[in-house]
């Protein structure tokens, strides 16, 4: 995360991981960063009347997949596990090194289990 940016505070970019552009919401706080994985289609701003509704001091982090909001399309098919891994990479990529807990709704719940089977030494507080 950026140095920068004081509890409270959002930064939004596109972050490169094996190959794709991925847009990356990241609300600075403490405690276990949250990580949201969105339904099939949706956008990262789907789940703002969540996160509205969450401890405003909590680590947020909401990510576009590859072809959905504006994160740019794959070039080439992807499945949970190299999502999953992108995920991954991502977090580190930001600054987050340390465990996480994972929600996902919908399709995401499914990239969520994905995430926490590859990453069981990362997921959970």
């Amino acid at each position: 995360m950026s140095a920068l940016l004081g509890p409270g505070m959002t930064e939004e970019r596109l972050v490169s991981v094996l190959g794709q552009q991925m847009r990356v919401n990241i609300r600075t706080g403490s405690g276990v960063p949250l990580v949201l994985c969105n339904g099939i289609g949706a956008s990262l701003e789907v789940l703002d009347p969540l996160v509205a509704q969450l401890d405003p001091d909590a680590t947020v982090v909401r990510f576009d997949v590859p072809g959905t909001g504006a994160s740019p399309d794959s070039p080439m098919p992807y499945g949970f596990p190299y999502l999953a891994a992108v995920l991954g990479r991502l977090l580190k990529k930001v600054g987050i090194r340390d465990r996480v807990d994972v929600l996902g709704v919908s399709w995401g719940g499914a990239l969520a289990q994905q995430f926490a089977f590859q990453y069981p030494h990362g997921v959970g507080g």
